[in-house]
């Protein structure tokens, strides 16, 4: 290889990719089943080319305790500035709604608050979950 060659790869490495940081507010306690769908959200995005420690950090939050300090929490994992914030459960989502500003809330469970649907609000499931240009549009 030229040095031409090795100094843009080099550079091309330490420009590196944008690293998207996205906070998980579970809204349940850290079960077996929980755990599950914490585990196959993270998998899908690796799938999808997100990974840990490259171009994503996530933060994520349990719960098992009183809504109060779930809002805490929440307040807590927002103050990160995510590039987006995660929620698989209706009160979750209903803590993070009046907080976020800006960032959008990717929501995935079952949707009983159709009623009220802010713009910043996307729903997904496990066969179409956020990919790679998604992320990016948000």
């Amino acid at each position: 290889m030229s040095i031409t060659l090795v100094e843009r790869l080099v550079a091309r490495a330490q420009q590196g990719e944008r690293v998207r940081r996205v906070v998980v507010l579970m809204g349940t306690a850290e079960t077996t089943s929980s755990r599950g769908w914490l585990a196959a959200f993270l998998r899908r995005l690796d799938e999808l080319g997100w990974r840990e420690s490259r171009n994503l950090v996530t933060h994520v939050q349990w719960w098992n305790d009183q809504p109060e300090q779930m809002r805490v929490w929440a307040g807590k994992l927002i103050a990160r500035s995510p590039y987006v914030a995660v929620t698989f459960t209706n009160l979750a989502l209903e803590v993070l709604k009046p907080i976020t500003g800006d960032v959008p809330i990717v929501f995935i469970g079952v949707v009983a608050l159709l009623y009220q649907s802010p713009e910043k609000i996307f729903l997904a499931n496990w066969d179409k979950l956020i990919g790679p240009r998604a992320l990016g549009q948000f």
